[in-house]
């Protein structure tokens, strides 16, 4: 088995370029400073990390006033963490959830995106609160585990907001916040 660390995307390893996240072009992302530092420290261990990335992505269900359509779509998130995998290749994937409930989740590589709800594994997950893939819930956590053979007693999470520390006391992994974590390489 793997250990891993988890990485909360959003304002932990990268931000938005764009001033307004609605209205933001799948590429409008850069990389916080010393985590390109950090990641290839954590890639360069031996043996090495496993490194995963977790988000919440929202806001579905805003409308833009002008054009009647949602601000955000499914294809430009997905299109956006493929290009923070572009600008991270040291991650191995990201997850992330769309559903304001929870039930469903994507994993994104650098060879595709695959919808987590018609995965067989995701029949593994009791999907109780504690299991949800939207954080708190920890369910991307644990389908990452599935996925890539990772032992949570050995994995850690970065992150910086109450979700993400929920999400890893959930899956009962230890939590380090962002400012404390990146100290370290700046």
């Amino acid at each position: 088995m793997k250990r891993a660390v988890f990485f909360s995307i959003d304002e932990t390893l990268t931000t938005n370029i764009a001033s307004d996240s609605l209205k933001e072009h799948p590429q409008d992302v850069k990389v916080l400073p010393g985590v390109e530092i950090a990641l290839n420290y954590y890639q360069n261990q031996e043996p090495s990390w496993l490194m995963i990335g977790i988000s919440n992505q929202g806001d579905w269900e805003s409308m833009d006033r002008d054009t009647d359509e949602p601000f955000k779509h499914l294809d430009r998130t997905i299109t956006k963490m493929q290009h923070t995998l572009s600008l991270l290749s040291q991650l191995r994937a990201i997850y992330f959830c769309s559903h304001s409930e929870g039930i469903n989740c994507w994993r994104v590589t650098h060879q595709g995106a695959v919808k987590i709800s018609k995965y067989l594994k995701a029949s593994e997950l009791n999907l109780q609160e504690k299991y949800a893939f939207r954080k708190p819930g920890a369910g991307m956590i644990f389908l990452a585990s599935l996925d890539y053979d990772i032992d949570l007693d050995l994995s850690w999470m970065v992150g910086n907001y109450p979700e993400d520390e929920g999400a890893a006391r959930n899956a009962q992994i230890e939590f380090v916040r962002t400012e404390n974590w990146i100290q370290r390489f700046l």
